[in-house]
Order: C-alpha cells, then structure tokens, then sequence
C-alpha cells in the first residue's frame, strides 16, 4: 500500500528544503491511516498505475508529502537514493525517521500523469 497527493515539484527544487527535524510546520507529517493503509475520514483509495503495473494509491489529505514503502519501491525497481535523516511527525504523535527518498516519481491516475519526490519509509 502506498500514499501519493499528487503534488507536482517545481523545477531546481530538490523538495527537501524547508523539511528539517524541528517540530515546525514545514516538518513532514504523515497520518496513521496513510502508515498503515487504513480508510480513515480524511483518505480517499484510488487505482493508479506506477509504469504498467496497477496500484491502489491512498490520497491523504492529512499528510503534507508524499511517502512509498521501501518494499514496494524495491519491488517496482525504483532508484531510491540517500538523503539527511528527516524526522517525519506520525499523527499519533511518533517520529518517523526517513533517509531515502524517490526524487522522479511518476504515478498516472485517471489519464492524468503526475510527478513527484516521495520519502521512502521502512
């Protein structure tokens, strides 16, 4: 199960800026229910394709980035690459370390084609 908003990078942004291990608003934020895979009040389950493979994609409107299993990026063969430890704020008040993330992730929903970096989570 995996957790996309559909959230497009702007270009010369690595998306990484502005995510440091403060609790401040900009520290990545990551529900419970998107962690798990649970319907919640605030999720949505839809079928996108990553490549030519379908996928049930979980829009949750509580996070505020976007995140992929390392199982499931190993899976597709995605390139998961090394970054800074990144503290991610879980609803239930955990903190989620996070050191990998997919920079060029592309997931087609409805036709509709949508790029973004994803933190990659154990």
């Amino acid at each position: 199960m995996m957790e996309a908003e559909g959230v497009v990078e702007e270009e010369g942004n690595d998306g990484l800026s502005g995510c440091g291990n403060e609790d401040t608003n900009q520290q990545p934020k990551l529900s419970l229910h998107a962690l798990t895979g649970a319907m919640g009040q605030l999720t949505m389950q839809v079928v996108g394709m990553i490549g030519r493979r379908p996928m049930k994609v979980l829009i949750d409107s509580g996070n505020t980035h976007n995140f992929l299993s390392a199982g499931l990026a190993h899976k597709l063969g995605l390139l998961v690459e090394d970054m800074p430890i990144v503290s991610v704020r879980v609803t239930n008040r955990e903190q989620l370390p996070c050191s990998k993330v997919i920079r060029n992730f592309t997931l087609k929903i409805q036709g509709y084609v949508f790029g973004t970096m994803c933190f990659s989570y154990h």
